[in-house]
């Protein structure tokens, strides 16, 4: 449920960040604990990943998200599904299929199997060792797209007509990415590993590696991920402390983008919390504590949004995505060769690539 009092501070942010010329982006599930029927309580994770495969969980979230869109800030006096301030929307944060459906839990894993049969046995289909594969991509390429068109179809019930994307983390299966209005992922240069017992705990391990020398590293890992003819945003990025490297990430990542003609950057994160803005210490992510790195995120942002490195003037469109893991996005504009790619632009292919 929403509590009234947290959402009355939600709303102030809105308008204060409004006031001041500051677009807003949202998710509409990064953590709950919501109490379902069937499962009782399910913790985020388990959330995120079955919402996708059981039209009860998905019910739940379509409820939560038309009172939040459908909810009328009384410090801007608009709905919020109304607003023009709020221009874009990822449904879930981090749930892309592959990567949650390969860390099932046996909470999560019937729930999966039962839906899988299903696809299955309405499409009279038989899976054996050879075609596995591809017909599990293909189930969750089918997942993926008819949970965006039910969520798409549920907000514009509200009168919603802000853009939609969902599954911004690592690959979707199959052409998944090409149903959205748009294209979100998250890179991170040097993201700390936990080696201790406890992930998000200290100790951790952060390598030592510089973005420059490694070709533009961190943001060079989602060259490919830009699907020709959608907008493209990377809604969470950094260059993670102690990296002795990590200022640079902010020139490269608004240089290239620049360059790549990206439509929008969103650092993760300033703070997390108030009294990260009042504490010494530094942290990982943040960057209020970091004078000469929140220096730097300031001057990426100028560069970016003043467009001091110019869009690429030339395009190609490249036919697999390990081929933006070369250099040419670092001398060219490129975009994933799709349906909704502009026509005249040429196609390059990787030696050995077979379509």
């Amino acid at each position: 449920q929403i509590v009234p009092e947290q959402l009355k501070k939600l709303d102030y942010l809105f308008a204060e960040a409004k006031k001041r010329g500051i677009y807003l982006s949202l998710d509409l599930f990064t953590c709950r604990w919501p109490k379902i029927s069937k499962y009782q309580q399910l913790d985020p994770g388990d959330y995120k990943c079955i919402c996708y495969f059981d039209d009860d969980v998905c019910e739940d979230l379509i409820r939560l998200s038309k009172e939040l869109l459908g909810h009328k800030n009384p410090y801007t006096g608009l709905r919020w599904a109304d607003d023009p301030a709020l221009v874009m929307i990822n449904l879930i944060n981090e749930a892309t299929l592959p990567v949650v459906t390969s860390r099932l839990n046996q909470r999560c894993k019937p729930v999966v199997d039962a839906a899988f049969a299903r696809y299955l046995s309405e499409r009279k289909l038989t899976v054996t060792d050879a075609n596995r594969k591809q017909v599990f991509d293909d189930f969750l390429t089918f997942t993926g797209k008819r949970f965006f068109d039910k969520m798409k179809q549920a907000l514009s019930s509200v009168g919603a007509r802000i853009p939609l994307c969902d599954q911004n983390f690592a690959d979707t299966a199959g052409n998944t990415r090409e149903h959205y209005d748009y294209v979100d992922t998250h890179f991170y240069w040097c993201h700390p590993t936990y080696i201790g017992k406890g992930l998000w705990k200290l100790p951790s391990f952060t390598p030592t590696g510089s973005p420059v020398a490694a070709s533009a590293g961190g943001i060079r890992d989602v060259f490919g991920t830009r699907i020709a003819g959608k907008p493209m945003v990377v809604s969470e990025w950094n260059y993670c402390y102690p990296n002795p490297y990590l200022f640079t990430g902010a020139f490269l990542t608004a240089g290239y983008a620049a360059f790549q003609d990206f439509s929008g950057l969103m650092q993760f994160c300033y703070a997390g919390r108030p009294t990260d803005i009042q504490s010494s210490f530094l942290e990982q992510f943040l960057l209020a504590n970091n004078p000469i790195y929140k220096l730097a995120s300031r001057a990426g942002a100028l560069l970016f949004l003043r467009q001091d490195v110019s869009p690429s003037k030339e395009a190609v469109l490249i036919a697999d995505k390990a081929f933006a893991g070369m250099r040419l996005p670092l001398m060219t504009r490129i975009g994933r060769l799709s349906a909704q790619a502009p026509a005249g632009i040429p196609v390059v292919t990787a030696p050995g690539f077979r379509s």
